[in-house]
C-alpha cells in the first residue's frame, strides 16, 4: 500500500499542460508509456522507451492521474531483476536504460533524480524502491559508480529522508538504511580488494570520496534515527544498529569519519541499546571490528583505540558483564557469551572470568 506522508523537498505546482506547444510535445512523448499493457512481455529496449517516456514526462510536469501512475508503478517493479544473474541484469541497467548514457551511469542517475522530483509520493516511493532493489543486487563495482556520480549526494537533499515519517513508510526506511549500510562497506579493505584498490594514496581517495559523497549526505538522516531510537520498533533498530556498526567498523580507516564518530551520539547509542536484551548485534559489531583492527597497520590500530576509549567511558565494560550475567536460554546465548568473552580477551584481559582489569593495551 502506498501512502501520501513522504516528506519532500519538491514544488507541487505542475505546470499546465493546456498550451497547444505543451500538448503536442507530451502527447508525442506519453504514447510508450500509454499504450503499453501491464503484466505483458517486454524486451529490454521495450522497457528502456517506456521508462524514458516516464522520466519525460515527469519533467514536463504532466499531471498524472491514477491510471498512469498505475502504469509507472507496474513498470518500475518489474524494471528491477530477479532470478539468475541479477548482478550482470542490474549493471545493464544502470549503464543501458537511458539510451544517453553510453555506458555510463549518468543517463541512469538524471532520470531517478528527475522521478524522485515528481510531486506524486505514489511514483516517488515506487522509484526509491526501484532504486533500492538495484542497489541491493548490485556488484561493489556498480555501487561505487552510483555513489561517485552524486546520486545520493543529490537524492538526501531531494527526498529528505530525516523528515521522513516512519509510519507508513517503513519499507521506504527500512530499505533506505540496509542500502547505506550496503554502500559504506565499499570501505571495507575487502572491498578495496575487490576494486583492485591496492595503493595507500588511493585507498585514502577511495574512501574520501565515500565520506563526502554518503556519510557526510545521509548524517542528517542517521542523526534523525540515532534521536528516535527509543521510539523505534524493533525491525528499525535492528536494521539502524548494524548500520551504525558497520559505520563503527571503517572509522578507524579515515580520519574524517572517524571525527564523525565521536562527535556523534553513535558510541553512545551502541552502549545504551544493550539494555534492549533482544538486541545483541552490538556484540558482533564491535568483536568483529577489534578483530579487523588489529591486523591493520598502526595508523589504523591507534584510530582503534580512540573509539575503544569513548566506549569504555561509555561503560562498554560494565554492559559486558551484565550481559554474561544473563541468564535467559536462548539459541544465541552461547554464541554471545562467546564474543563477550572474545572481546575481553582482544582488549588484553588475561583470564576468561570477572573481574576483568581495564585493558592496559588499549587504554
Amino acid at each position: 500500500m502506498y501512502t501520501e506522508n513522504i516528506a519532500l523537498n519538491t514544488c507541487n505546482n505542475a505546470r499546465s499542460n493546456d498550451s497547444p506547444e505543451s500538448l503536442s510535445t507530451v502527447n508525442i512523448i506519453k504514447q510508450s508509456l500509454l499504450n503499453f499493457r501491464p503484466n505483458s512481455e517486454l524486451s529490454f529496449e521495450d522497457k528502456s522507451t517506456i521508462y524514458c517516456s516516464l522520466v519525460a514526462l515527469v519533467k514536463e510536469q504532466y499531471r498524472f492521474d491514477n491510471d498512469l501512475l498505475n502504469r509507472a508503478a507496474w513498470l518500475l517493479r518489474n524494471l528491477a531483476p530477479f532470478g539468475k544473474d541479477r548482478e550482470s541484469a542490474a549493471a545493464k541497467l544502470v549503464t543501458d536504460l537511458v539510451p544517453s548514457s553510453a555506458g555510463s551511469p549518468s543517463g541512469f542517475v538524471e532520470s531517478i533524480l528527475v522521478l524522485f522530483s515528481s510531486p506524486d509520493s505514489k511514483l516517488v516511493s515506487t522509484a526509491l524502491l526501484f532504486l533500492f532493489r538495484i542497489l541491493s543486487i548490485s556488484s561493489p563495482a556498480v555501487r561505487l559508480l552510483l555513489v561517485d556520480s552524486d546520486l545520493f549526494t543529490n537524492l538526501f537533499v531531494i527526498f529528505r529522508p530525516h523528515t521522513l515519517l516512519l509510519s507508513g513508510n517503513g519499507s521506504i526506511a527500512d530499505s533506505l538504511i540496509r542500502n547505506i549500510q550496503d554502500l559504506l562497506e565499499l570501505s571495507f579493505p575487502s572491498t578495496l580488494r575487490k576494486l583492485g584498490i591496492t595503493a595507500s594514496a588511493d585507498a585514502f581517495n577511495h574512501r574520501e570520496m565515500i565520506f563526502r559523497k554518503l556519510v557526510v549526505p545521509s548524517s542528517r538522516f542517521v542523526t534523525s534515527l540515532i534521536s528516535k531510537r527509543c521510539v523505534l520498533n524493533q525491525e528499525f533498530f535492528h536494521s539502524t544498529i548494524i548500520m551504525l556498526g558497520t559505520l563503527l567498523q571503517i572509522g578507524p580507516f579515515h580520519h574524517a569519519t572517524l571525527e564523525f564518530i565521536l562527535a556523534s551520539p553513535i558510541v553512545f547509542t551502541f552502549i545504551s541499546s544493550l539494555d534492549r536484551q533482544e538486541e545483541w548485534n552490538v556484540i558482533p559489531s564491535i568483536d568483529l571490528s577489534l578483530k579487523g583492527w588489529k591486523i591493520q597497520g598502526p595508523e589504523v590500530l591507534q584510530s582503534g583505540k580512540l573509539i575503544v576509549q569513548a566506549l569504555f567511558s561509555e561503560g562498554l565494560e560494565d554492559a559486558l558483564e551484565q550481559m554474561l550475567k544473563y541468564d535467559e536460554d536462548t539459541p544465541s546465548r552461547g554464541i554471545i557469551e562467546e564474543m563477550c568473552l572474545s572481546i575481553f580477551m582482544l582488549l588484553g584481559a588475561n583470564n576468561s572470568k570477572p573481574p576483568y582489569p581495564h585493558p592496559p593495551f588499549w587504554a
